[in-house]
């Protein structure tokens, strides 16, 4: 049903085309074979659209609830909250999602799947920790520095329980920003969970070989009508034997 008015005289190939498609609503496309195709030539009128709005949820500090294998910002190297694309040392985190995922339940376990860090049993309940050659001791509660001493096992890193924790950030070089000479070999970060805004909580339970045994309760919420007082309950206990005879451990936080 189109009808064309015909083509006389000399045009160059656009301009032939464009007097022979005039008024027909038809334009000319050239395909990849080299042929020409018709098609409707798209309406003039102008369609305005309603107004979009495009939010994004950047990853915050807190890697709890996100389901991320990273954090969205840390302080253990400087204390100014960057993103580890920003900081200026080399950092690996060890956040809440992958700890559920592999079920490390304890810090030598997130240790061993850690880069960059080698963990060395020494018997028992006992280890040493190398990163880039040296002897880690350099540990931060909530980037509060402590240390640890591996002989007489003075401070509790060595059975620290993973269930109060939301993620473990490994600063491997010195951190002489934050702590002086600083050491070596690395610094170890271990940041508690953090209080939510709405109640949240779970119960779990495990059963292993020799004789393991573990039930997990955590509960956390407001305190207050407007939620400006938050409060937050963490409960563990775990029990197991040994492929050792007469070795039995029993942990409770």
């Amino acid at each position: 049903g189109k009808h064309s008015q015909g083509l006389q005289g000399s045009y160059t190939l656009e301009q032939g085309f464009a007097n022979l498609l005039a008024g027909s609503g038809l334009t000319v496309t050239q395909g990849p074979s080299g042929d020409y195709l018709l098609a409707p030539r798209g309406s003039g009128d102008v369609l305005e659209l309603g107004a979009t709005n495009v939010t994004g949820a950047a990853l915050g500090s807190t890697t709890e609830g996100t389901g991320s294998y990273t954090t969205g910002s840390s302080a253990t190297a400087t204390k100014m909250n960057l993103s580890l694309r920003e900081t200026p040392q080399s950092v690996s985190v060890m956040t809440r999602q992958r700890m559920d995922d592999q079920n490390l339940a304890s810090l030598p376990e997130v240790l061993e799947q850690t880069p960059g860090i080698t963990v060395q049993n020494l018997g028992s309940e006992r280890f040493n920790i190398y990163s880039r050659g040296y002897t880690v001791d350099n540990f931060q509660f909530d980037g509060i520095p402590t240390t640890l001493d591996i002989v007489s096992q003075v401070s509790a890193q060595s059975l620290a329980d993973m269930a109060i924790y939301d993620r473990v950030e490994v600063l491997r070089g010195a951190t002489g920003l934050m702590t002086g000479a600083g050491d070596p070999s690395a610094t170890i970060n271990m940041v508690r969970k953090r209080p939510t805004e709405q109640f949240r909580g779970h119960i779990s339970g495990g059963l292993g070989s020799w004789n393991k045994y573990r039930g997990e309760v955590d509960l956390s919420g407001p305190l207050t009508p407007t939620g400006n007082v938050r409060g937050r309950t963490v409960v563990a206990y775990q029990q197991n034997d040994s492929f050792m005879d007469h070795y039995h451990q029993e942990r409770d936080v």
